[in-house]
């Protein structure tokens, strides 16, 4: 495959002729990336079928989806979420009850989580204000907060830093975090909506704001330690993982850099979040103007997570941008953009 066949199919969004794939190819399944979206897609516009299921069944489902997604198994999410949002719906309107709208609730905010991570934002604002609408209908400030949470990531992928951070400490003040005693996952989910702001304001150009709430989020891991709470995956690695990012959002790749030493990548057990880790270190390292070391922590995430990875718009961007200005120097990338492009 040529480069300039690839640099005209990254311009095409991947189109099969654009590269010169064999027409045969037309013919090929979906990726999983292309099944996941278009199956979501068809439940969030299509309405429920009025398949119902047995709350346990579906938290069964439910639990499913979500360690899908931290394992980076986007070929199954293809196969359970949409299934997933249309009982959860069935449900939900069968049986009014607060515990079939937390079920609900919980299904899209993953859906919410998932779609922001493929840069599906249109559909996101769509799931967000359902998971908001049925979290509303419940008393547990958590399944609120959760949903709260990916509001924010939105606000903040829409430039108001701002009102994504306000919404982010609003929501953490909710939750029963005083005392030794206070709920593991309450904590976490805390220290996560913390983290989301800091980084936030990372983003909004406040070094000042950002650490202070990074650092607030880290004494609050402390409490806890490295775990995986109501999905969050938080703890004291989550939350120097955030301090990589925030210091790219603030452009000090090389503080950025540093940061990213001080973790081993190998402790995060999640492959979600390694593969996190890796595109943030390939992020700094584009920043500071070091192809060779980018491209090596784009194969460290794609070896953590290979279907999110070539998923994720973040990594395609890095690859265009390697492909275009540093081919000769980069061997592997004409490969590495293939996959990606095939798998997209």
């Amino acid at each position: 495959m040529r480069r300039r066949d690839l640099l005209t199919g990254f311009a095409a969004f991947g189109g099969a002729a654009a590269i010169g794939i064999p027409s045969s190819a037309s013919a090929a399944p979906p990726s999983p990336t292309a099944a996941l979206v278009s199956g979501v897609q068809d439940r969030l516009t299509g309405g429920p079928t009025g398949t119902t299921a047995s709350p346990d069944a579906l938290r069964s489902m439910l639990a499913a989806v979500r360690a899908d997604f931290q394992h980076g198994r986007y070929r199954s999410l293809a196969a359970r979420l949409p299934a997933l949002i249309d009982r959860a719906e069935s449900t939900a309107h069968a049986i009014i009850r607060p515990a079939a709208q937390a079920i609900l609730a919980e299904t899209y905010t993953a859906t919410t989580q998932i779609l922001i991570k493929l840069g599906e934002i249109g559909m996101a604002w769509m799931s967000v204000d359902r998971a908001l609408l049925a979290a509303r209908a419940t008393p547990d400030p958590l399944t609120n907060a959760e949903a709260i949470r990916e509001l924010v990531i939105l606000n903040r992928k829409a430039d108001h830093a701002g009102t994504a951070i306000a919404l982010a400490l609003e929501a953490a003040n909710t939750l029963d975090v005083d005392g030794p005693d206070a709920p593991a996952a309450h904590v976490a989910m805390y220290g996560a909506l913390l983290s989301t702001a800091g980084y936030t304001a990372a983003h909004g150009g406040n070094r000042d704001h950002a650490n202070h709430l990074l650092d607030t989020a880290a004494r609050t891991a402390s409490r806890i330690g490295d775990g995986n709470h109501r999905y969050t995956g938080f703890g004291p690695t989550s939350v120097a993982v955030y301090r990589i990012g925030a210091a790219w959002a603030l452009g000090d790749a090389g503080t950025a850099i540093a940061h990213a030493k001080t973790v081993n990548p190998n402790s995060i057990t999640l492959p979600e979040r390694r593969a996190r880790y890796w595109v943030d270190v390939a992020r700094a390292y584009a920043q500071w103007g070091h192809p060779e070391q980018t491209f090596t922590a784009l194969l460290e995430a794609e070896a953590a997570a290979p279907e999110e990875t070539r998923a994720r718009p973040a990594v395609h961007a890095i690859a265009k941008s390697l492909l275009t200005r540093h081919h000769r120097n980069v061997p592997g990338i004409t490969d590495f953009t293939s996959r990606l492009l095939q798998h997209s």
